[in-house]
């Protein structure tokens, strides 16, 4: 039998269980997501690792640390499908956060999406810091104070931030995958299920060629394949409904055949991407 390793975000991801989960968006719904599709049309076992909100990191970790975890014998596909490069996860942490690059110069956004994140915090103190001032900040959990610590760390690095570095980082994860499953001879199929280049449209073009030299086998890496979804085939929150799911699990699978031929991508907005990582 033919095991599928499914990896990615809250595109893949099936999905939280308690009662008002926003990620309980699908279950809730009746909706199921691309790698149960892909497995019963294929008639595989599966098993999908997606944890919304995470990084590429956070995905070159899972799929590894599952096929590592899998016994001798079986037969492995691999299918990832990417998410966009601003993201930022602490493995081994239950911790994910979006951090968009807007926000570190608008201070209405930066209030209500990181509430006590304040800029003065953006120097690099050490995790002591928040340790020493627990009294002072309201948060009764210690994996609070060290998300806090972390978020200022990564406003820290991003002061001076250079977006085509953030890039490169996230294609070494996803060529590193790539060619691990090559050279171990396990069948791999990945794409970009968010864009590299959807919030720096003064100088698009500048990333674009930047992000040709990254060498990323993904047929969507500029805008991700989400953005070929029709209006009708996105929740409200603009995740994928079932109809979305379902042209996912086509573009795997017809990429699998050697049939997949790339969708005509078009610009939009970047608030509408704004909307979804956040949601």
């Amino acid at each position: 039998m033919t095991k599928l390793i499914a990896a990615g975000c809250s595109n893949t991801s099936q999905g939280g269980r308690s009662v008002g989960d926003k990620r309980q968006r699908y279950t809730s719904r009746g909706i199921i997501t691309w790698p149960q599709v892909v497995a019963e049309r294929m008639g595989w076992d599966f098993v999908n690792v997606a944890v919304g909100g995470c990084d590429n990191a956070f995905i070159e970790n899972t799929i590894y640390d599952e096929v590592e975890s899998t016994p001798n014998g079986v037969d492995i596909v691999v299918m990832s499908l990417w998410t966009c490069p601003i993201r930022y996860s602490a493995w081994g942490q239950e911790f994910f956060s979006n951090i968009m690059i807007s926000d570190l110069v608008n201070d209405d956004l930066l209030d209500r999406a990181y509430p006590g994140i304040h800029r003065e915090d953006w120097q690099e103190l050490p995790v002591g810091h928040f340790n020493e001032n627990v009294k002072h900040a309201n948060w009764t959990n210690p994996a609070d104070h060290y998300r806090r610590y972390l978020i200022c760390q990564l406003f820290s690095l991003l002061r001076e931030w250079d977006y085509k570095e953030i890039m490169k980082h996230s294609a070494r994860s996803i060529n590193r995958t790539m060619n691990w499953l090559d050279d171990i001879g396990i069948k791999n199929y990945h794409e970009s299920g968010l864009g590299f280049i959807q919030h720096q449209p003064p100088v698009r073009e500048e990333y674009i060629a930047y992000g040709k030299t990254l060498n990323m086998n993904l047929d969507h890496w500029e805008l991700g394949f989400l953005h070929e979804l029709l209006e009708s085939e996105l929740l409200p929150c603009l995740h994928p409904n079932q109809a979305g799911q379902d042209k996912i699990a086509k573009m795997f699978i017809d990429k699998m055949e050697g049939k997949y031929v790339p969708l005509n991508s078009h610009w939009i907005t970047a608030n509408r991407f704004r909307t979804f990582i956040y949601d």
